[in-house]
């Protein structure tokens, strides 16, 4: 998909002076977005979406223009060649489509959900990333399939913002549940940071969650990320610190 995008935009950039208004604007528009979002000191993979969208697009232009040049006037002959040049286009995004709905098919937070359901002790409190997702009252969130546990869950969006281990013990959390999504980006790349607030923030967070990675006891974890950005099957985890 993105060679014949790149390669759409190659002939468009050659070709520029016969090129309509609208084609121009939609072989500009990712190069544009995508140096706009160079400015953006907070990066997220969904950010990309709207770029995404026309490198589809450009590609479907390329796969049709190929198809007319190889087609010549005849439009049956213009046909098999559009049928022959989605083949290998189909084949490849059908991959991904069945990898995408296969993390579906055991997905973390749902094989998370039915261990605190079956191992976790009733009485026990949890406090989550809210990306962790077990339902929570105060979120006002569940499913006829995963009602409200009857352990007493605490979200935020960074679950290391209810406390040190030390202040959570002393709140009777026994359990703290964190989402990949979340934690990887305090161990990934150099981040760059507004003001000293935001990098104190950011260091405080980073410091409990390594706390909590070294010193808690890792009793479930499930999920793959395998699929880049894919907001399904990512890996969870749930660490027990009572003493």
């Amino acid at each position: 998909m993105r060679v014949l995008a790149l390669g759409f935009l190659a002939f468009v950039l050659a070709t520029w002076r016969r090129r309509s208004f609208a084609e121009r604007a939609l072989a500009l528009f990712p190069l544009l977005y995508l140096a706009l979002l160079q400015g953006s000191q907070i990066k997220a993979i969904r950010y990309l979406l709207p770029a995404v969208v026309v490198v589809h697009a450009l590609a479907g232009l390329a796969v049709a223009g190929l198809a007319a040049r190889l087609g010549g006037a005849s439009p049956l002959r213009r046909a098999a060649a559009l049928a022959l040049l989605l083949v290998p286009v189909v084949a490849v995004q059908a991959r991904v489509v069945a990898a995408y709905l296969g993390e579906f098919a055991a997905e973390s937070r749902s094989a998370l959900y039915a261990f605190v359901r079956d191992h976790v002790p009733p009485e026990s409190m949890i406090v989550q990333d809210r990306y962790a997702g077990l339902p929570d009252p105060s979120e006002l969130y569940t499913t006829p399939d995963q009602p409200y546990l009857p352990q007493l869950v605490v979200t935020r969006h960074y679950a290391v913002d209810q406390g040190t281990l030390e202040e959570l013990r002393g709140a009777g959390v026994e359990y703290v549940a964190v989402c990949e999504r979340i934690t990887e980006r305090f161990f990934g790349h150099p981040r760059r940071f507004g003001s000293e607030d935001a990098r104190a923030r950011f260091e405080r967070r980073r410091a409990r969650y390594a706390e909590l990675f070294e010193t808690g006891t890792l009793v479930f974890e499930a999920g793959s990320s395998r699929i880049a950005g894919a907001p399904v099957n990512p890996v969870v985890r749930l660490y027990r610190i009572a003493p």
